[in-house]
């Protein structure tokens, strides 16, 4: 399979997207859910539909798309798992020598594809990349028509289904789709590994595999592959030129696969802490010199080890702390553009601390595992499932998706390990032999997992991945182990739960990650999760969300995302959070109970140092200088006895609960310097609203998209914290294209009129396809507005048809 990871440069390999002037419409169909059903009858339904549809029941859309925006919660069960037509109409014409391949990253579930009225073939599962060579496909007068037939209903007989399952799944073309244009002969697959370090340099195996047209086959055409290895500034750092073995026969493979080994001077490794990234070009050449493929793909060199139970990057021990991630976002399913895949990667690395993430429970965005290899976060992604395993026909799916998630994405070096087992199933030996079996075959440089719920598990990949829910850590039964969910549904925390049970929250978190430090038999553990998801009615609090987030779905943090931000060195950022509202909410009143069995009168209780809220505050400061209400409380020290394995363990402020109000002012030393203050004041009545934008410039493509969000907040620029109220937003064209009153000048998607929950709300803008500026507005009764502006700018893109 060809994919666009062999990145096009200025010459003979091209990608096309394939992202706008689509026709969309939601078609009626008896047809049977099953994938053994006949092709033919898709191929019917498809000619049928697209020739007797009249205009007014198309819609014209782009990709990624979402068939209907769904609410923040409370989804109705049907939106967007329908049967849904996409036309695309464009002019390209083939060239004699080229080959030409429809890729898709994502289509959901079942996608029959017709290009020119000839069918193309198949894909079962939405969650993996497939494509196809089209070449013959073409018309020669360079009017092209592709049609996708996509059966998006839930599906019993493909994975992830067949069972309950804890998460929504959204229907549509909600990934890209592209054209990808080679030369007869072109490179099919590139691989680097990296095998080790001699003196500072990387010692790498390459493996490329060749496609040779027939001409090059019959004449035995003697090939070179030329190497230019670069930094990412574009200085070259070295050029490797390797011969293509080609044995002249009508009968000779049409693929010639090559594997030797390299040394690359003065390579710096990848890793979370430096992810270098180099750029390597690769040129096919004839033996005139002329260029029969050319493209660039981008690399990272590092080295994994096992040691002791421990993982070893680049031979130096890490421990991975990170989360599980979910793909879907409010309003658009799993529809969302680069820059929202881009901003949850900085979410979990810069704001949660992280340096691992798992890709519950599917392979997700590409440009997801693209910002992990820019960013520097270590991927464990697996295949499509939850809990069920089907019979074999589902199984050969699996095993499909399998090898689609492999090929698709085993050139990122964020990927450390391929997850071979369907999330938390019972054991199925013969099954899952096939699928290690299957891994080590197509990528023998990274490990295999398979996650499991129950300890005694038949223990056959390279990893034991374990969900502990013990509200704590058990201990390993096998090594190495990597704990890959706790806590989660376990306690269940919304924003707008009351302080007692957002600190208990993030305390459960504390706690966990104190053990996980302390246990050296443990390669590391991922939280469920990071952001709150929707999920099918079975599951959840009762609005088909599951709160298990350190975030909510909206991606704002809960006192539980400071327990992992304050983990970060403090060279990397200054942390100094508070968890506490300084409300009267913010003490566990259960002490008032306890104290009454001492005194006898309520005055002395509550006047009593035993009636105390104890304040947490997570910082990597050394040590705390804390004034209440303009008394001075001297130098405060971490909680390193209830926390010793914490890096930077919490700190606790004792202070009167009965009179816990007013403002709290916080210093944070390092090495007896005061390198930040913080001033907390109890939040007053709100007065006015204040708008934020995630970013405040855009592409002007018409799919990029920013979360644009408002907090409630009192005369001291307190938030409210339990502020519920109606606001509104308006979209104001400052200066744009005259279609600036249509989406395609620019569009806010979401709720509108909302509701501030937890004294916050939020929407998306998304980009129109001309330049512009505009002005966001919000408004509530009684509240001081607030307005912000954006801008939308044209950027270089792939050539688009």
């Amino acid at each position: 399979m060809l994919y666009s990871s062999l990145r096009p440069r200025l010459g003979k390999r091209s990608v096309y997207a394939l992202q706008d002037d689509w026709k969309f419409t939601e078609i009626t169909s008896n047809h049977p859910h099953s994938y053994k059903s006949d092709p033919s009858e898709a191929r019917q339904q498809i000619d049928v539909y697209s020739r007797t549809l009249d205009a007014k029941h198309w819609q014209t859309v782009r990709l990624p798309h979402s068939p209907n925006l769904v609410p923040s919660n409370g989804i109705p069960e049907n939106d967007t798992r329908g049967v849904y037509l996409y036309q695309k109409c464009f002019r390209f014409t083939a060239q004699l020598d080229q080959r030409v391949f429809l890729v898709f990253e994502g289509a959901m579930t079942v996608a029959d594809v017709q290009v020119n009225q000839t069918y193309i073939g198949r894909h079962l599962g939405g969650y993996t990349a497939f494509s196809w060579d089209i070449t013959d496909a073409l018309s020669p007068s360079g009017m092209q028509e592709i049609l996708v037939r996509l059966d998006s209903r839930p599906q019993p007989d493909i994975p992830p289904e067949g069972g309950l399952i804890d998460y929504r799944i959204f229907g549509g073309l909600y990934r890209d789709v592209y054209l990808l244009v080679t030369s007869d002969d072109h490179v099919e697959h590139l691989q680097w590994t990296t095998l080790g370090w001699q003196n500072g340099n990387a010692l790498v195996e390459v493996e490329a595999k060749i496609h040779l047209s027939p001409v090059s086959r019959l004449t035995n055409e003697r090939l070179q592959l030329e190497l230019n290895i670069s930094n990412q500034d574009g200085s070259l750092l070295q050029q490797e030129i390797h011969p293509v073995a080609v044995n002249g026969s009508d009968e000779a493979n049409e693929i010639v696969s090559m594997k030797w080994e390299i040394i690359v001077q003065q390579a710096q490794p990848w890793s979370p802490h430096q992810p270098h990234l180099y750029n390597v070009g690769f040129r096919l050449l004839n033996r005139a010199g002329s260029v029969l493929d050319d493209g660039e793909m981008r690399v990272g060199f590092r080295t994994l080890a096992l040691e002791n139970g421990q993982l070893l990057l680049n031979g130096q021990p890490i421990k991975l702390i990170g989360f599980n991630r979910h793909q879907s976002f409010p309003y658009i399913g799993y529809a969302a553009p680069k820059r929202l895949q881009r901003q949850d990667v900085w979410i979990l690395k810069h704001e949660l601390g992280a340096n691992y993430v798992r890709t519950s429970h599917y392979p997700q965005d590409p440009a997801f595992f693209d910002a992990c290899d820019e960013l520097g976060l270590l991927v464990f992604t697996e295949i499509p499932g939850w809990q069920h395993v089907g019979d074999e026909h589902w199984q050969a799916i699996a095993k499909q998706h399998l090898v689609e998630m492999i090929e698709r994405h085993r050139h990122h070096p964020c990927i450390f390990m391929w997850g071979v087992r369907i999330n938390e199933s019972a054991d199925s030996d013969e099954f899952y032999t096939e699928t290690n079996k299957i891994a080590r075959a197509l990528d023998p440089s990274r490990w295999t997992g398979g996650v499991r719920n129950f300890r005694k598990s038949h223990f056959i990949e390279d990893i034991f991945t374990f969900n502990d829910f013990s509200m704590g850590v058990l201990p390993s039964v096998q090594k190495p182990q990597l704990i890959t969910e706790y806590l989660g549904h376990m306690y269940p925390t919304k924003l707008m739960d009351n302080e007692t049970r957002l600190i208990q929250h993030a305390l459960h978190h504390a706690k966990i990650l104190n053990e996980v430090y302390q246990r050296e038999d443990l390669v590391g553990a991922s939280a469920w999760c990071a952001f709150d998801y929707p999920t099918s009615p079975f599951f959840g609090g009762g609005q088909q969300i599951c709160h298990h987030g350190v975030m909510d779905q909206f991606r704002f943090p809960k006192f539980a995302a400071a327990v992992y931000r304050s983990q970060k060195p403090p060279e990397e950022e200054i942390v100094l959070e508070t968890a506490t509202y300084l409300t009267f909410e913010s003490a566990d009143h259960s002490q008032l109970i306890q104290a009454l069995d001492t005194f006898d009168d309520m005055e002395t209780v509550l006047q009593s140092a035993a009636y105390t809220a104890k304040i947490y505050v997570f910082s990597n400061c050394n040590s705390l200088e804390v004034e209440f209400n303009g008394q001075t409380m001297g130098r405060l020290m971490p909680q390193e006895k209830e926390f010793p394995s914490l890096q930077h363990p919490p700190f606790v402020i004792p202070l009167q609960a009965y009179r816990l109000y007013g403002t709290l002012r916080l210093r944070g030393y390092l090495d007896q310097k005061v390198v930040v203050e913080r001033t907390l004041h109890t939040p007053l009545p709100a007065s006015r609203l204040r708008l934020h934008a995630d970013h405040t410039v855009l592409h002007a493509d018409g799919v990029d998209m920013t979360r644009i969000w408002v907090e409630a907040v009192d005369k001291n620029g307190m938030r409210s914290p339990y502020l519920q109220r109606v606001v509104s937003f308006s979209l104001e064209a400052v200066d744009s294209h005259p279609a600036q009153g249509s989406s395609e000048g620019g569009q806010l998607l979401g709720d509108n009129p909302g509701v501030l929950e937890a004294g916050r709300a939020a929407l998306y803008f998304r980009a129109g396809c001309y330049p512009g500026r505009f002005r966001v507005h919000v408004q509530s009764p009684g509240l001081q507005g607030d307005s912000i502006d954006l801008s939308t700018e044209s950027q270089p893109f792939l050539p688009r048809l």
